[in-house]
């Protein structure tokens, strides 16, 4: 489970809860909206979510929550069913 320094603010979806499932982290918006998109597509309930955080020199990414819970054993169970696909997925924990 990880936070977010810097902040974040909910650009696409609906607020986040406790704890998210990232799937996808982008510096480019137009990537993330496209995995959004395809998550909506197969039923989740997707969520972007821009952060001011500094990676490798660059400000600034799009996270892409493929679900959001407020308990952290469905978000973990979630997760799991995911990195079948997303194997870089994460739990976000927002405070």
């Amino acid at each position: 489970v990880r936070t977010i320094q810097g902040g974040l603010s909910v650009i696409k979806g609906e607020p986040l809860r406790a704890y998210s499932v990232i799937v996808g982290s982008f510096m480019n918006q137009t990537n993330a909206e496209a995995l959004y998109s395809k998550l909506n597509n197969e039923g989740y309930n997707a969520r972007i979510v821009r952060t001011n955080e500094t990676i490798n020199g660059h400000t600034g990414w799009y996270r892409v929550a493929a679900s959001s819970y407020d308990q952290k054993n469905q978000a973990s169970r979630d997760r799991n069913n995911l990195q079948s696909t997303y194997s870089g997925a994460w739990l976000l924990y927002n405070k």
